[in-house]
């Protein structure tokens, strides 16, 4: 059975690139339907994160090219001219889709070696393609291998002794530069799952008063009012977006 891997990650695409093709969980399904609808592939699933967004899928019995048509319909679902992606795809097959997926299940492939966030990622957009009936006995074997491999290498190696994510990483720099960050004031570019993570490190070191820059307003109030939902701290969360407070 024919496996077949079209992605890119944040060593072949900008981040203006990978901001362009990266997919909601609502788009990831809706790619799904239509992978499947029009004959490319019969099991999907979308792996979508801050510094990756892949496609695995097991092509038709009778397909062509499925790499082609998957990289074609990329391109197209995301609005962009195929010459777009022109050097920022790879592509893997078989075996070497799947030791790619293991690579990246156990943090290998990451930005920062061993990131601790991509374990749950992986098995989130699993969760997802198996709940919107997606995926079927080969993306089932491999990603629930792949999430074995993932859990072993953090049980048995020592990349899992001092968990690291970029959000992390970063906010250990700030303090780094700042010193204690509890009387500085800190603006967040970006409402997405990383700004997300930066924010609530923040949240535990004490800072008071964050601002949200974002391309759009919504998804710039969103984001605040969400953790302060969540949070028992009570601040108040001053919201800028597209140079307005």
């Amino acid at each position: 059975m024919e496996i077949v891997l079209i992605g890119l990650n944040h060593r072949t695409a900008t981040v203006e690139l990978r901001e362009r093709v990266a997919f909601s969980v609502e788009q990831a399904c809706e790619a799904a339907d239509q992978l499947r609808s029009r004959g490319i592939l019969d099991e999907t699933l979308v792996l979508s994160t801050c510094n990756r967004s892949e496609l695995y899928g097991v092509p038709r019995e009778l397909a062509t090219d499925s790499a082609g048509a998957v990289e074609l319909f990329l391109a197209s679902f995301h609005q962009l001219a195929p010459a777009d992606l022109n050097g920022s795809l790879y592509r893997h097959r078989d075996r070497s889709a799947v030791d790619h997926l293991f690579r990246v299940a156990a943090g290998l492939d990451s930005m920062l070696l061993g990131e601790a966030e991509i374990l749950g990622q992986v098995r989130e957009a699993y969760r997802i393609a198996l709940d919107h009936g997606a995926t079927g006995p080969v993306l089932n074997r491999m990603f629930q291998g792949a999430l074995e491999v993932g859990k072993r290498v953090r049980n048995e190696t020592e990349i899992g002794t001092r968990p690291v994510s970029v959000a992390f990483a970063g906010v250990k720099l700030a303090e780094r530069i700042f010193g204690k960050l509890n009387n500085h004031r800190a603006l967040i570019i970006g409402a997405g799952a990383t700004s997300e993570q930066v924010v609530r490190h923040l949240c535990d070191r004490g800072v008071k008063q964050l601002r949200v820059l974002n391309r759009t307003e919504e998804h710039a109030v969103i984001l605040p009012r969400d953790l302060a939902a969540k949070s028992s701290l009570g601040r108040t969360w001053p919201v800028r977006s597209n140079g307005r407070t």
